[in-house]
């Protein structure tokens, strides 16, 4: 079984009124994480070129 059709087999068992709630949780988690890991990148490219400065 793939990916999508695990999600697909989760969205059945939830109850419809809850699966817009399941999604907007899992995309701003998903951006909240993503952002994460782009602000860690930035911070250490920041303190990279900041000791390549000194």
């Amino acid at each position: 079984m793939n990916k999508w059709e695990c999600i697909a087999e989760v969205m059945r068992l939830i109850p419809v009124r809850s699966r817009a709630t399941v999604a907007i949780v899992g995309i701003i988690g998903f951006v909240g994480f993503t952002g994460m890991i782009s602000i860690g990148m930035g911070a250490r490219a920041a303190t990279f070129i900041s000791n390549l400065v000194q």
